[in-house]
């Protein structure tokens, strides 16, 4: 069963969730905000607008515990917007990233405090808020050797994954004393000969694809990263020895992944459509798509001499038909929980789809 709400007739390259489900921040050229309490996407309408980026915005995350809005550029910085209550607008402070390429993806830490950027500096700034200062510091995590595309926080906020165009996923130690208490190493927890410090490097991945995307379980065992080879990787840490099983779909590479659960993940990209992923007990398996979409195709118009020769040309063919397959007609680039058993993909389409996923199979 899925929900359907048609954007803009551009695309939406990520969105991103207000922690009760009223309000969806979507990026487009700019970032929007929506109203969704309606329930009906045919009736959500734009609540704000942000414009502060002078180039594309390439990502979008709302913080649960703040209930701040991060958003990140190709023109190489980020903005924390703050909503105001009284006016009922939301006040940006630009953060200074200290990086030369392009943001190209941005999350904030579980708990709120800081949040991490992966560029295509092959650095990944960690930043969080100076009160005394009034002002966002960042430090850099430096060990890529090409573009950092994607990054996800462990759930102790303490240790942070990324995915990376040098087709290696790694996990660093992103413990900072002067916000972060005592340290957590989560996993790594007695495996390790001594205590990281902030930016060493716990351990890496190779692949043979650029990684698309990087995502840890909600308990933090587990870390799911797909290539652009369309594989899957799953690692469990929860043993004594590190497990890592590798998936080679027989599909088009994965855009975005998410943990439904412990055992199932759900994952979205060029195929146009979002697949499940089961843990069995033994090994990770594709389960299959939840878009139930029939093959059908649409009607044909009558055939004019203009039309004939224009689906010669462009198509070779005299005839245009097209087989509708899957709800979205283009790349689907983003994945997001909207509630409990509630997910939402957005595309290169402009449509946002509403899916109920079940956390096991």
């Amino acid at each position: 069963m899925s929900k359907k709400a048609v954007l803009t007739k551009g695309n939406i390259r990520c969105h991103a969730w207000m922690s009760n489900g009223n309000m969806i921040a979507a990026i487009d050229d700019k970032v929007f905000i929506y109203d969704t309490s309606s329930g009906d996407p045919r009736k959500w309408k734009v609540l704000h607008q942000f414009d502060m980026h002078d180039m594309c915005v390439s990502s979008v995350d709302w913080s649960p515990k703040t209930n701040q809005i991060l958003s990140v550029s190709h023109d190489r910085n980020a903005f924390v917007w703050t909503h105001n209550k009284k006016s009922d607008t939301w006040e940006p402070k630009l953060v200074v990233l200290r990086i030369d390429r392009g943001a190209n993806d941005v999350k904030w830490s579980p708990n709120g405090k800081k949040f991490a950027v992966a560029s295509s500096a092959k650095k990944v700034p960690i930043s969080y808020y100076e009160d005394e200062q009034d002002w966002w510091i960042s430090l850099m995590i430096k060990q890529h050797k090409s573009s950092v595309l994607s990054l996800d926080w462990h759930p102790n906020s303490q240790i942070i994954a990324t995915g990376s165009c040098d087709f290696k996923c790694r996990v660093f130690c992103a413990h900072m004393s002067e916000i972060d208490k005592e340290q957590d190493n989560g996993p790594f927890e007695g495996k390790l000969e001594d205590a990281p410090e902030f930016g060493d490097l716990l351990i890496e991945f190779p692949t043979k694809g650029w990684v698309e995307s990087v995502v840890w379980s909600p308990s933090g065992k587990r870390l799911a990263f797909a290539s652009h080879n369309s594989v899957l990787s799953v690692v469990d840490f929860s043993g004594e020895d590190v497990d890592q099983q590798i998936l080679k779909l027989d599909i088009l590479p994965l855009r975005d992944i998410t943990f439904v659960s412990e055992t199932r993940i759900l994952g979205v990209g060029y195929d146009f459509q979002p697949y499940v992923f089961d843990d069995n007990g033994e090994e990770w398996t594709m389960t299959g798509s939840i878009d139930n979409t029939k093959n059908e195709k649409t009607k044909e118009k009558k055939s004019t001499a203009a039309s004939f020769w224009k689906n010669k040309t462009k198509l070779g063919q005299t005839k245009a038909t097209k087989a509708l397959k899957s709800k979205h007609d283009n790349t689907i680039t983003c994945v997001r929980k909207k509630k409990d058993g509630v997910y939402t993909t957005t595309g290169l389409d402009g449509r946002v789809f509403e899916w109920k996923v079940k956390s096991t199979a």
